[in-house]
């Protein structure tokens, strides 16, 4: 597990380590906006399951940003994280299954 406080710091993680199981994004976080770190996301990591945890932006963002990630906004029951979680994990683990299928 890696914590990050900047946008930078989010996309240097992504980079410099192996790839994560699950992403918990808050689009609250410094040095990008919401819209400039989803692009980044969307363009250079689309297979990392992204759970964006966040209060809702300002300015609704496009679905298109964020094609895969589920949203769920700060203050839901518990519950609820819990269940996106286990969703996206089940889905990484498809993905990567699928994917080594194909590469043998």
């Amino acid at each position: 597990m890696a914590v990050a406080s900047t946008a930078q710091e989010i996309l240097t993680l992504l980079a410099s380590g192996p790839r994560p199981d699950l992403l918990i994004l808050d689009l609250e976080v410094p040095f990008l906006s919401e819209t400039e770190l989803l692009l980044q996301l969307r363009t250079f990591y689309p297979t990392v399951p992204t759970l964006i945890y966040s209060f809702p932006p300002e300015t609704p963002l496009p679905a298109m940003l964020w094609p895969n990630a589920v949203f769920l906004e700060k203050g839901d029951n518990p519950g609820c994280l819990k269940a996106a979680v286990a969703e996206l994990l089940s889905r990484g683990k498809k993905s990567g299954q699928e994917a080594g299928e194909r590469g043998q």
